[in-house]
């Protein structure tokens, strides 16, 4: 579904009054760059966000993307590069798959169903949307969604009795293979990085391009002053103790602890044990994470082998940005996992 990015930069295109088609990737076969719920966005100029392969169709799905913003109807593309004749067409993709996107022009029904996964990625609730993808049938309108958060539904469509075909559809799925997709809505990572150092701006922008959210928090009001951190969200701790009381840790589902300096992390560390996260790692030598932990001799044992460090992949890293790229490497490697788990 959408990430972060895309939706602040749909945010930009809507205040510029530009008009928006979104293209879900459903069904498909064999090897592709995407799979089903990645998302494309195209807005009347042609500018684009989201790649559904390396780059060798993102022409024509923005050429049929604006026909779509012009027509205001959805539409359905088929890229089938099982054959040799991908090659005649002239994409050349090499990736051996069939890709199915559904455009869908954001207007009616279909911005009220955007302005509402919108909310949920970013207050970080999970869900699951069905979508209508049949342009043929005449009594559900190709588009029509529904929206389950939790125990609960949200209808997006023109009519009740749209809904109530709609749900026979799902109802009789084995029938009705590939009349409709089903994409989850996961939690976008929300990261929480204690200690505003030089070494976190790395850090910080590349956790900007994956589309994640991130918080930097630190006691020292002075590390805020360099403005070197952005538009991103930012703590100024009342001390390195009030970590619980100036923050809401149930937000976070990652924690990277680096103010480097050793009473400080040891504080965290401690304050953060009655909390639970996918990731918590602490930068530095493995010589330093075990200085910080043989002083904490009370803390609960089973938190105390899920803290990593050092932190990252092995790849080698020598500088701030390198081992910005292994960390948030080893992150997304690990969220992955958990999230598949």
């Amino acid at each position: 579904m959408l990430d972060l990015k895309q939706i602040n930069k749909i945010a930009q295109w809507r205040s510029l009054g530009k008009l928006i088609v979104l293209g879900t990737v459903f069904g498909t076969e064999g090897s592709t760059y995407s799979k089903q719920g990645k998302v494309i966005i195209i807005n009347e100029d042609g500018e684009h966000m989201g790649l559904v392969s390396g780059g060798c169709l993102e022409d024509d799905i923005v050429s049929k993307g604006l026909e779509c913003i012009r027509s205001g109807s959805c539409n359905i593309l088929r890229y089938d590069l099982r054959t040799e004749e991908s090659e005649l067409w002239g994409l050349g993709a090499g990736c051996r798959g069939l890709i199915n996107l559904f455009l869908q022009p954001i207007n009616g029904f279909h911005d009220d169903l955007l302005e509402a996964v919108t909310a949920l990625v970013t207050s970080g609730t999970s869900g699951e949307v069905a979508t209508f993808v049949d342009l043929e049938n005449l009594t559900i309108d190709a588009g029509t969604s529904i929206l389950t958060v939790g125990a609960r539904e949200y209808f997006f469509g023109s009519s009740e009795s749209h809904l109530a075909n709609f749900r026979s559809y799902i109802l009789n799925s084995k029938s009705n293979k590939g009349s409709y997709m089903v994409n989850r809505i996961i939690c976008i990572p929300n990261i929480l990085i204690l200690g505003a150092g030089l070494d976190a701006v790395p850090v910080v922008q590349l956790i900007e391009q994956l589309g994640w959210r991130v918080t930097v928090a630190d006691y020292r009001e002075s590390y805020f002053k360099r403005n070197d951190l952005g538009t991103i969200k930012k703590c100024r701790l009342e001390n390195r103790d009030s970590i619980a009381s100036d923050l809401d840790l149930e937000e976070y589902n990652v924690v990277i602890i680096m103010s480097h300096n050793l009473d400080a992390d040891r504080s965290f560390v401690r304050q953060l044990q009655e909390s639970t996260f996918d990731y918590i790692g602490i930068l530095g030598p493995l010589s330093r994470k075990k200085m910080i932990l043989e002083k904490l001799s009370d803390l609960d044992p089973v938190f105390k082998s899920k803290i990593n460090g050092p932190v990252g992949l092995d790849i080698g890293a020598d500088s701030a940005e390198s081992i910005a790229l292994a960390l948030l490497a080893e992150i997304h490697q690990k969220l992955k996992k958990t999230t598949k788990g």
